[in-house]
C-alpha cells in the first residue's frame, strides 16, 4: 500500500498511475475529485459535509482496493485539509484525527512531493493559490513529524 501526499491536480494522478503501473498495482480514485464530480465544492471552500464525505469515500476506496494499491491522496492529505479548514472546531478535528490516525500507519510507503515542486495544473478543480498550497505543505510536514511517519521525498519533474 503506497500513498502520495501533497500532489495537487493532474500531476499527482499522473504520478500515481505511473507508479501503480510500474508496480502492477491499482491506483485508487481521488476521493476529493470524486466529491467534486458528485457536486461538492472542494479546496479552500470545502464544507464539513464535504470533508466527511471525502473521508468516508477514502475509507471505502481503501477497503475496496485492499493491498497492492497506490493512492495519489492519502489520509495525511485528508487530515491536513481538515486542520487547515476547520482549525476552530476542536470537536470535529478530534474525531477526524482519530479516524485518520487509525489509517496513517497502514501505508507501506509514503511519497511526499513538496509544494511548488511541480507546477499546479489548472484542471478547474484544484486551487491554484500558491500561498494556500504552501500552508497545506507545512501542515503535511507537521503531521508526518507528529505521527513519526517515514516518507520518501520526490523531487524533479514529471518526465
Amino acid at each position: 500500500k503506497s500513498g502520495f501526499t501533497n500532489i495537487p491536480s493532474a500531476s499527482g494522478t499522473a504520478l500515481g498511475k505511473l507508479f501503480a503501473g510500474r508496480q502492477g498495482y491499482q491506483c485508487l480514485p481521488d476521493a476529493a475529485i470524486q466529491a467534486f464530480e458528485n457536486g461538492f465544492t472542494i479546496s479552500e471552500k470545502t464544507s464539513i459535509d464535504t470533508e466527511l464525505w471525502i473521508i468516508s469515500k477514502q475509507i471505502e476506496n481503501e477497503m475496496k482496493f485492499k493491498d497492492n494499491r497506490v493512492a495519489d491522496k492519502c489520509f495525511i492529505d485528508l487530515l491536513e485539509y481538515a486542520v487547515y479548514l476547520f482549525k476552530g472546531d476542536r470537536g470535529l478535528l478530534d474525531v477526524l484525527t482519530r479516524v485518520a490516525a487509525s489509517h496513517l500507519r497502514k501505508y507501506d510507503l509514503i511519497i511526499y512531493v513538496p509544494a511548488g515542486e511541480f507546477p499546479i495544473e489548472d484542471n478547474g478543480i484544484r486551487s491554484l493559490d500558491l500561498k494556500f498550497q504552501l500552508a497545506i505543505d507545512r501542515l503535511i510536514v507537521a503531521i508526518m513529524e507528529k505521527y513519526k511517519i517515514s516518507y520518501d521525498r520526490l523531487t524533479g519533474n514529471k518526465e
